[in-house]
């Protein structure tokens, strides 16, 4: 196969709607493994929350990568090593979670393997607890608490919240990077940082071209990623500006869309 390496977003993509790896797209990536693949699991979620899958595909014993909070941290897994690690200047925690409790919104982080917020109860919040297996821990003033580095902020809200805010948000921030994961999370991570701009460092240290990657997703955090790459991939439950950005588009991830597609990589077909 061509692409030397295969980066997938979690939630939409390598998993179904039960937040599970079908074994159809197991086997594929164990093929493309054996074949001397690297895989890398480049997710918002944090490591705690992508670490179960990362044992589960054994990139332990492969040499695969974990690329959490949208790109704002890569972790070696055969090596257990860190081996870049970005965080939100601390001049703005502080203002982020004053804009948020402002406007009275949910707005999240995380301390240890714990999720922090102002609204333990928010359903979204609940969402992204249940999704990474993390205990939630209410914080009333998110502002005077967080005196340490943070990979990244999630603004919890509705849909149209979210939409109707992020351009607010990027005129108040302008040197971070602002963008969903979901229709209900605004995602605010260090400048720069983007799954996209995080796997170029990565293919470097691997000595790879983007030409050799081939990028899996269905969000509007994987579009940079998905236009990059050599081969771009997007679900059919993707939406509309990841399909723009995307070379192919396959089945969606209730029906093996990751599997389907690697067996045409392995065949030569795509």
């Amino acid at each position: 196969m061509k692409y030397k390496v295969l980066a997938f977003d979690l939630d939409g993509t390598l998993t179904n709607s039960e937040k599970i790896i079908t074994e159809r797209t197991r086997r594929a990536i164990h093929a493309a493994q054996e074949d001397g693949c690297t895989i890398v699991l480049a997710s918002g979620r944090p490591v705690y929350g992508i670490m179960p899958l990362a044992r589960e595909l054994k990139l332990h014993e492969h040499g695969g990568y974990i690329l959490a909070y949208n790109g704002a941290c890569i972790m070696d897994c055969r090596a257990n090593k860190t081996l870049y690690d970005r965080k939100i200047p601390d001049i703005y925690s502080s203002q982020i979670c004053q804009f948020a409790m402002e406007h009275n919104y949910a707005i999240l982080t995380y301390e240890g393997d714990c999720v922090i917020t102002n609204k333990i109860n928010n359903r979204y919040v609940q969402i992204e607890a249940e999704i990474n297996h993390l205990p939630v821990k209410q914080i009333d003033n998110m502002d005077t608490y967080i005196r340490f580095p943070v990979n990244k902020f999630i603004i919890a809200e509705d849909p149209q919240i979210v939409e109707k805010e992020i351009p607010t948000v990027r005129r108040r921030f302008p040197s971070l990077n602002v963008f969903t994961s979901a229709p209900f999370f605004m995602e605010i991570v260090p400048p720069a940082i983007d799954k996209s701009y995080t796997l170029k460092y990565l293919l470097t240290i691997l000595g790879y071209t983007a030409e050799q990657l081939a990028a899996f997703g269905d969000g509007g955090n994987d579009v940079m990623m998905l236009k990059e790459a050599g081969m771009g991939v997007a679900m059919a439950n993707a939406v509309d500006q990841a399909k723009r950005a995307a070379k192919h588009i396959t089945l969606s991830n209730d029906e093996d869309g990751c599997g389907v597609a690697i067996e045409k990589m392995m065949a030569d077909e795509l």
